[in-house]
């Protein structure tokens, strides 16, 4: 396989770092102008620092240690980072441009008006379809662990629907932040200590089946909707809330690790949250990121035929049983994972990976654009700093799926999206009321 570099005189190890370092430049600047520590292109830059400045480091030092590359030289990654590269230049550039504000104003504007007594109606019942679904899923996939190590151990979920009725609970806990906003109620009242009862429910699910994203980004959604609606963090704050959040990662990682090999204990989680290992696990080399986007890029057309948008319908199709639609197509990751390394786990492509697996160069071109408009048109229209609590969270919603979990993982990164977003609608509809809502639209648009 012939393998090319961007220069001659440099070595791909020094070319890889100076890309790396241009990449997270550009993303900087950027992010600078914005002057918003929880803006889109912050989401950007932790999900670039993670997938690629972190590898490229790992990898320009350690080289290949994990054998992910198959023997391939570090000159394997350079060109699929100078693409990776040029997908966050164009997505700053789009972003940056007018054009998202533009669209952002000839929308019309989401107007809720909140009623604390349905919404406190709105999460008893998200509690009431929480539990249930919580029982049933320890009854069919877990069982009480025999150790401590099980605790978080990879557990997957009878059905999809079962999953997402355990996630009514963190959209209670949500939504009982945001009567506690409206209401003006101090969190360190009766209701703060209800509002940590609702966060611990809504991570059971996430902690005991070892899903690190669902739980982290959970956390992220209430610090941003905390940052916007009571208090400003500082970057003290925010680093102490990185640290503890990364930690946290790790000791999931840690015990599910455990779980997994009998001749490690509970004595050896210190061991691995201290090694090089858990470290390289949140942002040095790994089989996805910048990984598998440079066995995609030597992949496709050869090895691998170009999909054509295939993998960018999924989330529109996922939620089909395939009890009803047994020809569904296979995740994408799931496809990578097996043909590239011959394992049976999933292996997300990334943003840039995805739209190069489908369109190829093109594909990479227009899709960071599109991304980068998006991205501004969302933080234009909703507003995040404004007094409405309901767009503030559909913002970082967007946001922590668009900016960071898109940009690492894959299309069917949205699917939780898409889950929050009409479980969202369907409660704001209900608060609101549907007569009341109809009939605002119905004056914007006329208007």
């Amino acid at each position: 396989m012939a393998v090319t570099t961007i220069g001659t005189d440099l070595s791909p190890a020094v070319q890889l770092v100076l890309l790396a370092c241009i990449g997270l430049t550009v993303i900087t600047v950027g992010y600078l102008r914005e002057e918003d520590v929880f803006s889109p292109l912050g989401f950007v830059g932790l999900a670039y620092l993670m997938g690629w400045f972190g590898p490229s480091l790992d990898y320009a030092i350690r080289g290949d240690a994990n054998n992910f590359l198959f023997g391939n030289g570090i000159n394997y990654l350079v060109v699929p980072m100078g693409m990776s590269v040029l997908a966050v230049a164009l997505l700053v550039v789009a972003y940056v441009s007018p054009t998202g504000e533009r669209i952002a104003r000839h929308v019309p504007e989401l107007t809720v008006q909140w009623d604390e007594d349905r919404a406190l109606t709105a999460v008893k019942v998200c509690c009431l379809v929480g539990t249930v679904s919580l029982i049933i899923f320890f009854y069919t996939s877990v069982g009480w662990p025999t150790s401590l190590a099980e605790i978080s151990d990879k557990r997957d979920l009878p059905t999809l629907y079962i999953r997402w009725g355990t996630d009514l609970f963190q959209v209670a806990a949500v939504l009982y932040f945001l009567n506690i906003v409206k209401t003006g109620t101090s969190l360190r009242s009766q209701q703060g200590v209800v509002l940590g009862i609702l966060v611990i429910l809504g991570n059971i699910t996430p902690f005991v089946a070892s899903s690190r994203s669902r739980l982290l980004w959970f956390f992220v959604l209430l610090v941003v909707c905390y940052h916007y609606s009571r208090r400003e963090l500082k970057i003290g704050e925010l680093a102490a809330v990185v640290a503890v959040v990364g930690l946290f990662a790790k000791v999931m990682l840690g015990l599910r690790r455990i779980a997994r090999y009998e001749s490690l204990s509970l004595w050896d989680l210190p061991t691995y949250l201290l090694s090089v290992e858990s470290f390289s696990a949140i942002a040095g080399a790994k089989r996805t990121e910048l990984t598998i986007v440079s066995h995609i890029y030597h992949m496709v057309p050869e090895q691998f035929p170009p999909m054509f948008g295939e993998t960018l319908l999924y989330p529109f199709v996922f939620p089909i049983p395939r009890r009803v639609w047994q020809s569904k197509p296979a995740n994408i990751g799931d496809q990578l994972g097996s043909a590239v390394y011959d394992i049976p786990a999933g292996t997300p492509p990334s943003l840039v990976g995805e739209l190069y697996l489908n369109f190829m160069m093109i594909g990479v071109i227009v899709g960071a654009i599109v991304l980068g408009i998006l991205l501004r048109f969302g933080y234009e229209y909703f507003e995040p700093g404004s007094s409405s609590e309901v767009s503030l969270v559909i913002y970082a919603l967007i946001a922590i799926h668009f900016g960071t979990r898109l940009f690492t993982g894959q299309m069917t990164s949205l699917i939780t999206l898409i889950q929050w977003l009409v479980s969202l609608a369907v409660i704001f509809l209900f608060i609101n009321g549907i007569p009341s809502t109809y009939k605002r639209t119905i004056e914007h648009l006329t208007s």
